[in-house]
């Protein structure tokens, strides 16, 4: 506020407002996420196409079909994300399915395999469920934005749409960015099974710090209702 004052500079008004909005855990949980998902969908566009060209000795072209696999999964269940939070689904809930979804399409992909060993059914098995947890995040993690921008705008739509769907798309392309460079650099250093072990324990970790983060605004909010409570029985409300 003292910048804003002494300076008169919209820039910077408009700087310390971001700084601001960037320290709310709020919002920093919901863009975490976001890294992380833009991170698994580039994680292995790199490497997949010669490593089932190698392992499994099929044409680069029926290769490179397995990466189309999650985009079409997500296409497909990402109205019922959609239905499911007009209905009863907690958004954040969303981030905790999410993150633990991803987490368990990496290991069938990559470390784990079924009693008969590694096939493409199960890589491609594996792909479909990473495309049920891309829908479960990003529709999640977007909404969660959305929400929050508009209590900072003071409900204003417009500039709450702008402003979440910039932060997004931001944090989502530098997650691509970091999966494309981080996966392929792993897959080259420790092969297939580590690359993916790797980005199925950093979702593992992600599925964690929501499922904390969530338990943690349940009992704020639990916390502040009681104190609501108490205030109105003695006839002063500071919640109104």
């Amino acid at each position: 506020d003292d910048i804003e004052s002494e300076n008169g500079d919209p820039s910077a008004m408009q700087q310390l407002r971001l700084r601001k909005i960037l320290k709310m855990p709020s919002v920093l949980m919901p863009l975490f996420v976001v890294v992380l998902s833009g991170m698994s969908t580039q994680w292995y566009q790199p490497t997949l196409e010669p490593y089932l060209s190698k392992n499994y000795n099929i044409s680069g072209f029926k290769a490179s079909l397995f990466l189309i696999i999650d985009g079409a999964m997500y296409v497909i269940v990402s109205p019922f994300v959609g239905l499911a939070m007009d209905k009863t689904v907690h958004t954040r809930f969303l981030l905790i399915i999410g993150c633990a979804i991803i987490s368990c399409s990496f290991f069938l992909i990559g470390p784990f395999y079924l009693p008969y060993g590694p096939s493409l059914i199960q890589i491609g098995i594996g792909l479909a469920v990473h495309g049920i947890g891309m829908a479960a995040n990003f529709i999640g993690t977007l909404s969660i934005l959305n929400d929050e921008m508009e209590k900072i705008n003071g409900g204003s739509v417009e500039k709450a749409t702008g402003m979440s769907t910039c932060l997004w798309i931001t944090a989502e392309s530098i997650g691509g960015f970091a999966g494309s460079l981080v996966g392929g650099s792993s897959y080259d250093i420790w092969g297939w099974d580590i690359s993916c072990l790797i980005i199925a324990s950093l979702h593992g970790i992600g599925a964690v710090l929501a499922l904390g983060y969530r338990l943690c605004e349940r009992k704020s909010v639990s916390e502040h209702n009681k104190c609501c409570n108490l205030w109105r029985r003695s006839n002063e409300n500071p919640c109104e």
